[in-house]
C-alpha cells in the first residue's frame, strides 16, 4: 500500500494531468486523501491544490494501481473549487465598490467557481420532509435566451412537489440506480467509501436500507434490470469482471464470464431478446470502439461482430422502437489530453449484430472532459430528447436519422432529463460549468408545443446524480455533490394531480 501512495504521488507531480482552462501552467500541490485496497487494485485518491494564494476547496484524483505496481487507471474526480469571503455588511459604500469589482475579475478569470453552496441539512433517516408547491420562481434569461417560451409552473398539467425522503446509509457519486420488479430501487457503488457497499430505497416507507455488499467495489458503472428480474452490474475501472444481484436473496454474485476489458462511462441497454449491449466506455488508455453483448442465459460475455463506427464515452444510449439502440454525444480522446465531442451518432442493429453511422446533431461545438455530459429521453412521440451543454435541446428523428434543435433551455452540466407519466420531460440539477455553480434548478420540457416551463427548485442543489422514474410516476433523486461534498439525500418529484403524503 505505501508504494502505491508513493507511485500515486510520483506521477501526479511528474506528469499532471489537465484540470481546465483556469489551471494550465499552474503548479499544484499533492497530498494523499485516503487509500483503499481491493480484490484487485489499490485505489488511492490525492487532493490536489494550487500552490499560491488558494483559499478554495481541492480537487481529487484516484489512480487504480494494479498489486504488481502499474497504474491501470487514473481519473479526475473533480477539479479545485474557488470560494469567496463574506464581505461584512458595514462597509464603505467605497469598499464595496472596490470589492465587488475585485470579486467579478475573479470570477471572469477563474471561470465561475463552485459558489460555495452551504452544506445540506441533515434530515433523520425514513423522516420526509414534504415540500409545499409553490408558484415558481422567473428563470433567469441567461442560458435560455430571449427566444425561450417560458411558461409557469402553473401552466403545468400536474401539481410539482419535491419531497424529502430518508438520507442514504453513505454519500455517492459515481454510482448507479435500478428499478426493480417490486417497485423499490437498488442502489450500488459509487467513488470512494461507498464503492462497495448497496442499498435499497423502499416507495413505501420512503427509506433506504443496506443489502448485500457488491463482490468488487465499483464506480462509473451501469446496473441493467434482468427480464428475470436480477440486476446486471458491469463495469468501473477496478475489473472486468461483472456481477448480478439476486432481489429474492440481497446476494450479489460474479457472472461465468467476464467482458474483454474494463470500462467506465459506458452504456449498458437491454435489448428486446433479453440480451443486454455494453458499449464503449473508457479506463485511463483513451474512449473505447468495442462492444459486447451479454447473455443471461449462459452469463457471458461475446464481442459484437463489429466495432462502433466512433469510439465514445460519457455518452447515451437509447433503445427505439424499431429496436435498434442509438448511442449519442460523449467524448472521444483519452482523459487528460485533447478530447472532443463525437458529432454522429451510432445505430446498432441486434439482427445484424453491426453499427453504422447516423446523423450529424444539429447542435455542433468542441468540448472538453471537464465540460461534457449529456442526458437523453426517449419520448412519446418516438423521438428522441438530447440535452447538452448547449442552451438549445436537440431532437433526433430515428425514420429520417436526423437531428434537429429544439426550444432554449438553462445550460446543465451533469444534469438529467427524464421522462414524466404527462409525457413532458423533467430537466433538473446539473451545474452550470465544470466546477461552476451547481443548479437547485429545474425545468419542465413541453415536446408537444416544444416549449419550457419553470418547475419550482430542488430541496437541494445536486450534479451528478441519478434521476430514477418509479412504478408510481414520481422520480427518486439520489446523492451526487454539491459545492465541496458528495450527497446522502434523496428527494422525489412528484408529477402526478394526488397530493404527496408522508408515510
Amino acid at each position: 500500500m505505501d508504494q502505491a501512495r508513493v507511485l500515486a504521488m510520483r506521477t501526479a507531480v511528474e506528469s499532471p494531468s489537465s484540470y481546465g482552462h483556469r489551471y494550465l501552467n499552474v503548479v499544484m500541490v499533492f497530498e494523499v486523501a485516503s487509500a483503499e485496497e481491493t480484490e484487485d487494485y489499490y485505489i488511492i485518491t490525492l487532493a490536489f491544490r494550487p500552490q499560491d494564494n488558494f483559499a478554495g476547496s481541492p480537487g481529487r484524483e484516484q489512480f487504480f494501481i494494479e498489486k504488481e505496481g502499474s497504474i491501470e487507471h487514473r481519473q479526475v474526480v473533480r477539479i479545485p473549487g474557488w470560494r469567496f469571503p463574506t464581505i461584512p455588511v458595514a462597509v464603505a459604500l467605497g469598499a464595496v465598490v472596490m470589492v465587488a469589482a475585485i470579486v467579478v475579475a475573479a470570477l471572469v478569470i477563474s471561470g465561475g467557481g463552485d459558489g460555495g453552496e452551504p452544506a445540506a441539512e441533515a434530515v433523520p433517516t425514513g423522516t420526509p420532509l414534504v415540500v409545499p408547491t409553490a408558484t415558481a420562481r422567473s428563470v433567469s434569461s441567461e442560458g435560455t435566451g430571449p427566444e425561450a417560451l417560458i411558461a409557469a409552473a402553473g401552466d403545468l398539467p400536474f401539481n410539482p412537489v419535491w419531497v424529502r425522503v430518508g438520507d442514504m446509509s453513505a454519500s455517492r457519486s459515481g454510482h448507479a440506480a435500478a428499478v426493480l420488479d417490486d417497485g423499490r430501487v437498488l442502489v450500488t457503488g459509487g467513488f470512494g467509501r461507498s464503492g462497495g457497499s448497496a442499498e435499497i430505497f423502499d416507495p413505501v416507507t420512503q427509506r433506504f436500507s443496506l443489502t448485500g455488499k457488491l463482490v468488487t467495489s465499483r464506480a462509473q458503472h451501469s446496473a441493467t434490470l434482468l427480464e428475470d428480474g436480477k440486476v446486471l452490474i458491469v463495469g468501473g475501472c477496478t475489473t472486468r469482471s461483472a456481477e448480478v444481484y439476486d432481489p429474492a436473496s440481497g446476494i450479489f454474485s460474479r457472472t461465468q464470464g467476464q467482458m474483454s476489458v474494463p470500462r467506465s462511462r459506458h452504456t449498458a441497454t437491454l435489448l428486446a431478446d433479453g440480451r443486454v449491449l455494453i458499449a464503449g466506455g473508457e479506463c485511463g488508455s483513451g474512449s473505447l470502439k468495442t462492444a459486447e453483448i451479454f447473455d443471461p442465459a449462459t452469463g457471458t460475455f461475446t464481442a459484437t461482430a463489429e466495432n462502433m463506427v466512433t469510439p465514445r464515452h460519457a455518452h447515451r444510449a437509447i433503445l427505439l422502437p424499431n429496436n435498434e439502440v442509438l448511442l449519442v454525444a460523449g467524448v472521444v480522446g483519452q482523459p487528460g489530453s485533447s478530447v472532443g465531442c463525437p458529432q454522429a451518432g451510432d445505430l446498432y442493429d441486434p439482427v445484424a449484430d453491426s453499427f453504422r453511422r447516423t446523423g450529424d446533431r444539429a447542435n455542433r461545438f468542441t468540448c472538453d472532459e471537464l465540460n461534457v455530459n449529456v442526458a437523453a429521453s426517449l419520448l412519446a412521440n418516438s423521438l428522441v430528447l438530447v440535452v447538452g451543454k448547449s442552451e438549445e435541446l436537440e431532437l433526433y428523428d430515428p425514420s429520417h436519422e436526423t437531428f434537429s434543435l429544439g426550444a432554449r433551455v438553462q445550460v446543465r452540466v451533469g444534469g438529467t432529463a427524464t421522462l414524466l407519466p404527462s409525457g413532458m420531460v423533467l430537466l433538473a440539477g446539473g451545474s452550470r460549468s465544470a466546477g461552476g455553480r451547481v443548479l437547485d434548478t429545474a425545468q419542465v420540457y413541453d415536446p408537444i408545443q416544444d416549449i419550457v416551463v419553470a418547475a419550482i427548485t430542488l430541496n437541494i442543489p445536486r450534479y451528478g446524480h441519478t434521476a430514477t422514474p418509479l412504478h408510481n410516476g414520481d422520480v427518486l433523486f439520489i446523492g451526487g455533490r454539491t459545492g465541496q461534498a458528495d450527497l446522502a439525500t434523496a428527494e422525489l418529484f412528484v408529477s402526478t394531480t394526488r397530493t404527496a403524503e408522508s408515510p
